[in-house]
C-alpha cells in the first residue's frame, strides 16, 4: 500500500529521524507523520501522542488501515509520559508555539537522542528554554507550506552550556549563518521578511529586539537593493 500523503514540510521532518529509530510524536494529529515514517523505515517502531479524542480516532483507524498496530502506539496525553523516553528516541514536536513546546521539554524526566522541533510562534523563547536545558540547536531550515513558512530545528542534547545572543535568540543560530547565503531561497527569505515585520513591533517595548531588526533590516535592504 502507498504511504500517506503527506506535505513537503513533514516529509522533511521524517527525512531528519535517524534510521531505526524510534519516532515521537507529540500532537500527532491523525498519525500520518510517524505512518509515512514507518512505511520507509520496515525496521522502525513510533509513538503518537495527542490530547485529543477526535484525532486520535481518526489516527487508530489509520494505523489499521496501514497494518501498523504493532509498530505504532497511540497515547491521549499532553506531553510525553514519564518513563517513555529510551536511548535512541527521536521527539517530533511540530505545530504547537514555541512556550507550548519549551513547557513539554521542560517536563520531560530524561533527554532523548534527537528533537525535531517546528514551533509556529514565539521561536525566541523556545531558544531560550532548549538553553537552560543544554539543547543545542544543530540544524534550521525554513519550508513552505500552504502560503505559510515554518522553521524546523533539528536539536541535540550537549554537555556544554548554551548561551544565545540577542540576534541568535530572534533570528536563529543557524538562520544568522544563512543571511549571506540564501539570497535564492524564497520561503527562507519569506520567513525572514515576516520576522522582521514582527521585530519592529516587537521592539517597541522590547529592546532586545533591536540588534536583530537592524540585522534583517541589512539582509532584506541588501537584496531589495
Amino acid at each position: 500500500m502507498r504511504p500517506p500523503r503527506v506535505s513537503d514540510r513533514l516529509r522533511f521532518i521524517a527525512s531528519l529521524v535517524l534510521p531505526g529509530a524510534r519516532l515521537i510524536d507529540v500532537g500527532c494529529d491523525h498519525a500520518l507523520l510517524p505512518i509515512y515514517y514507518l512505511l520507509g523505515d520496515p525496521e522502525a517502531k513510533a509513538v503518537a501522542i495527542d490530547n485529543k479524542d477526535g484525532p486520535l480516532r481518526v489516527a487508530a483507524k489509520n494505523v489499521s488501515r496501514w497494518g501498523l498496530d504493532d509498530r505504532l502506539t497511540l497515547i491521549r496525553g499532553d506531553g510525553i509520559p514519564s518513563g517513555l523516553l529510551q536511548a535512541g528516541d527521536c521527539v517530533v514536536i511540530a505545530g504547537l508555539g514555541g512556550v507550548e513546546i519549551g513547557q513539554i521539554l521542560t517536563q520531560i524526566e530524561s533527554a532523548a537522542a534527537m528533537y525535531v522541533l517546528s514551533p509556529h510562534s514565539r521561536a525566541e523563547v523556545l531558544r531560550e528554554t532548549l538553553s537552560q536545558l543544554s539543547l543545542a540547536i544543530v540544524a534550521e531550515t525554513v519550508k513552505a507550506e500552504g502560503g505559510r513558512t515554518y522553521l524546523v530545528m533539528t536539536v541535540k542534547p550537549s554537555v556544554k552550556s548554551i548561551m544565545y545572543s540577542d540576534d541568535e535568540r530572534w533570528i536563529g543560530p543557524h538562520c544568522l549563518t544563512q543571511l549571506d547565503a540564501d539570497f535564492g531561497d524564497a520561503a527562507f527569505l519569506l520567513y525572514m521578511r515576516r520576522l522582521k515585520r514582527h521585530l519592529s513591533r516587537v521592539v517597541r517595548h522590547d529592546p532586545t529586539a533591536a540588534s536583530p531588526l537592524a540585522r534583517l533590516e541589512q539582509y532584506i535592504g541588501r537584496i531589495d537593493a
